[in-house]
């Protein structure tokens, strides 16, 4: 009798376990997805919309999705898309909310699955899934997305290729009790009239944000609806035209140098068409430029008294360097800048004619030996040697024996428009290579650098 009441006792404790380690329908909260029609060729297409709630902190690691509709499978559908909401409260997809990840497509269940996740919540977290519409689609279908009910094949409280639900860190996992159903439907249709425009947003910049410094590179992304290419790009800066020549055609997005920024508010919007000439446009913004350069006290000494060496400037706020060979040279940004001088002092103040009769010499490269430096387009982190000589970092090891443990916290991203003011060198592949601090000291000024 004791051995039964023990055995009892044992099976009520593993039940008490499973229980906690599972949530039901109320722990997800589900936002109706309205019904829509969707077009061949579209992205950015909310099919799901659901709030994760959590009774402590807890991490996503897999999930999985059902269509009951007639699209099932990867050839109708090209993606399905797992969104975290980022930026504006809703939906806003591309280059706006947080891309976890693409689902797959598993044949044998018809369902979709993203896994080895490691989505951190605090208490809760919206998330959305969008459809990418297929340019092949033949034949019109339906969209009707379910959470399905947790089914976990073997019990151990992690996901594997063919359990269903949501599973968490904790083994927390569920819904348990039902699935979770979008009620209403989306539908595909095939019309072959491509009326859709870009879409065209900014990812770096939005309403209300203030910029301290006279020059920016504005980022976004620019893809067509409809899947045909994108014709032409522009930016309008208080309502000045601008062309957009930077535009990466397979990831999307594009960059814009805002140079010479005077200070106060300026609208921005960015818009687009396609090769059917259907147009796209961002949100016209509204941002305020406030350049962090202290009022200049005038100069005790008469205008015009400055010499090779001096930090100049006219009306304007661009500070411009005064070479040896009677040019002027540019600090391309802040970041720039702030290698070579640690204030805004010592500044001359010339008239704005004579500022025009001297020549720009060009830019001001990063100071040697002090920033480690990489391009958004290039994974390469180089150091700075003279003359704006960059040298390829080959590797962690060295970068810590040169930079420190930190080294990471050195690097910045050169703008792509500033790269052509630097020089690719031979890469550091071993300490003895290079020298951080023989570099930095024997830089005593931008003439000196550039041996002017």
């Amino acid at each position: 009798m004791k051995k039964f009441t023990f055995f009892l006792v044992i099976l009520g404790v593993l039940f008490s376990v499973n229980f906690s380690l599972a949530f039901d329908t109320q722990s997800i909260v589900k936002t109706e997805v309205p019904y829509d029609t969707f077009f061949r060729g579209t992205f950015d297409n909310l099919v799901f919309d659901f709030t994760l709630v959590t009774a402590r902190p807890d991490t996503l690691k897999a999930l999985s999705l059902q269509n009951l509709g007639t699209l099932t499978d990867a050839y109708q559908l090209d993606y399905l898309t797992l969104w975290a909401d980022d930026g504006p409260v809703g939906f806003q997809g591309m280059g706006i909310d947080r891309k976890i990840g693409n689902l797959i497509y598993f044949s044998t269940l018809q369902n979709w699955y993203l896994n080895n996740l490691s989505e951190n919540i605090a208490d809760s977290q919206r998330y959305f899934v969008s459809a990418e519409i297929s340019s092949y689609i033949t034949k019109t279908g339906s969209v009707q997305m379910q959470i399905p009910k947790l089914i976990d094949t073997n019990a151990n409280g992690s996901f594997d290729l063919g359990d269903m639900g949501i599973f968490m860190d904790s083994g927390n996992n569920g819904p348990t009790n039902a699935n979770i159903v979008n009620d209403n439907v989306q539908v595909v249709g095939l019309t072959t009239v491509d009326s859709l425009g870009p879409k065209v947003n900014f990812t770096n910049l939005q309403a209300g944000q203030t910029i301290e410094s006279d020059s920016f590179v504005i980022k976004g992304m620019i893809r067509d609806q409809g899947a045909t290419s994108i014709k032409d790009r522009f930016i309008y800066i208080d309502g000045q035209k601008n062309v957009i020549s930077i535009f990466d055609d397979t990831t999307y997005t594009w960059q814009y140098v805002w140079q010479n920024i005077a200070t106060g508010e300026h609208k921005i919007k960015v818009t687009s068409s396609d090769q059917g000439s259907n147009p796209g446009q961002s949100e016209e913004i509204t941002v305020n430029v406030a350049i962090a350069v202290p009022p200049v006290v005038p100069p005790t000494t008469p205008v015009n008294a400055y010499k090779a060496g001096d930090l100049i400037k006219a009306s304007g706020a661009a500070l411009y360097y005064f070479g040896n060979d009677g040019k002027r040279y540019v600090f391309p940004n802040l970041n720039t800048y702030k290698t070579w001088y640690p204030d805004f002092l010592n500044i001359v103040t010339i008239a704005d004619l004579d500022l025009g009769t001297i020549t720009i010499g060009g830019n001001v490269t990063y100071k040697p030996g002090v920033k480690l430096v990489k391009i958004t387009t290039d994974p390469k982190v180089y150091a700075v040697g003279p003359k704006g000589t960059l040298r390829w970092v080959t590797t962690e090891a060295i970068a810590v024996a040169l930079y420190g443990a930190n080294w990471g916290s050195l690097v910045e991203d050169v703008p792509d428009p500033f790269f052509v003011n630097y020089t690719v060198g031979l890469p550091i592949s071993s300490t003895s290579d290079f020298s951080p601090i023989t570099v930095q000291n024997a830089a005593t000024s931008i003439n000196v650098d550039k041996g002017l």
